[in-house]
């Protein structure tokens, strides 16, 4: 079953870094693979219901910073499926290392237009998602640029963070 989830997680990252959306039948079926490994492990109704629990809790935090505009509705149903993996006891590790990855990728993302301006030729060498259609603004070099600001997708910092925790917690 951790197969199967670790799969649809780098599904959901791949696609995301790409399109910078997460399509829902992923998200459903991480959501269904996660509560079933949560099943698997303890034979337990209550013990599944308070996992689901720390998804609904990871779901509405992820909802409040929806609506402040700081993250797409895509990235909200990916949490909730990453809620009930994490479940209660691994939540606060979870998030901790989602946080590193997040100021990681963050730098690598912010460096990224200095890299490219004074290496031409590096542009040709690195792969860059592809544009968004409604994000494509005339002069803006990178996927994801609206209005001078650069986007930063969600899914593959939220895989490196459960990546990371795997390792280390």
């Amino acid at each position: 079953m951790v197969f199967i989830i670790w799969s649809v997680l780098f599904l959901i990252a791949v696609v995301d870094a790409r399109e910078h959306r997460i399509p829902n039948k992923f998200v459903v079926i991480l959501f269904v693979a996660c509560a079933l490994y949560q099943w698997q492990s303890t034979w337990n109704l209550t013990s599944l219901m308070y996992e689901l629990s720390a998804g609904l809790f990871l779901f509405a935090l992820g909802l409040v910073v929806h609506i402040l505009r700081a993250m797409s509705a895509g990235d909200v149903k990916l949490l909730a499926g990453v809620g009930v993996y994490l479940g209660w006891e691994g939540m606060s590790q979870g998030i901790f290392w989602m946080a590193v990855s997040s100021v990681v990728v963050g730098l690598m993302y912010l460096s990224l237009p200095r890299v490219l301006q004074s290496h031409s030729s590096f542009e040709n060498a690195v792969y860059l998602p592809r544009p968004v259609k409604q994000n494509n603004v005339p002069g803006t070099r990178l996927s994801g640029a609206t209005g001078g600001r650069l986007q930063m997708p969600f899914a593959p910092i939220v895989v490196i963070g459960l990546a990371l925790h795997s390792y280390f917690g």
